[in-house]
């Protein structure tokens, strides 16, 4: 403490939030904004995994009806090269459709929302260390380390609660933050 400052006014980083008080991170709009922590990034990660799982069940459902046999009153009277057709064509569409989401993701990203859908209802933007937008090359960079080191080893997000800027090891291997946006 110096000259009558309490410890969490001494303290630059706010071990609670996380965040940098004294210089806080300010986005290409200029909003004022903080890093966000674990929940709310879980939150806006678990709106985007319904929106996926919605268009993946919509893509899937039209490969159905439009690659069905019209007389096939039941699947189990389906001709094998037909019930192989049906099968390939729903492969497709499954990785065609999440390849396609994952791309607007990364799309959305690197745009002027600096988000994914469920990053911007929870009020979240996604930015280098310096609180710019990040590029097309660095969302992938970032999502790829997701997919890897958070999704299968779940050490990747075992860094956000820890962390002085709330970031993911996905994040530090693209040099990224997620941050709170005020008066999005």
């Amino acid at each position: 403490m110096h000259g009558g400052q309490s410890a969490q006014e001494d303290c630059k980083v706010d071990n609670l939030c996380g965040y940098d008080r004294q210089n806080p991170v300010v986005t290409e709009a200029g909003r004022t904004t903080d890093y966000a922590g674990f929940w709310p990034r879980l939150l806006a990660c678990m709106i985007d995994w319904v929106a996926g799982v919605a268009v993946i069940v919509i893509v899937l459902s039209l490969t159905v009806i439009l690659f069905s046999p019209v007389n096939a009153d039941r699947p189990d009277n389906l001709p094998p090269e037909v019930f192989y057709q049906l099968t390939g064509s729903l492969v497709l569409a499954f990785f065609l459709s999440l390849s396609t989401f994952q791309i607007c993701c990364w799309w959305m990203e690197s745009s002027k929302f600096q988000a994914t859908l469920g990053k911007i209802i929870v009020g979240l933007a996604v930015t280098d260390l310096n609180g710019h937008r990040i590029g097309f090359g660095r969302a992938v960079v970032r999502n790829i380390g997701k997919c890897i080191l958070g999704k299968f080893f779940l050490v990747g997000y075992l860094t956000i609660p820890l962390s002085a800027r709330r970031q993911g090891l996905y994040d530090m291997l693209a040099r990224t933050a997620v941050v709170r946006v005020r008066g999005r």
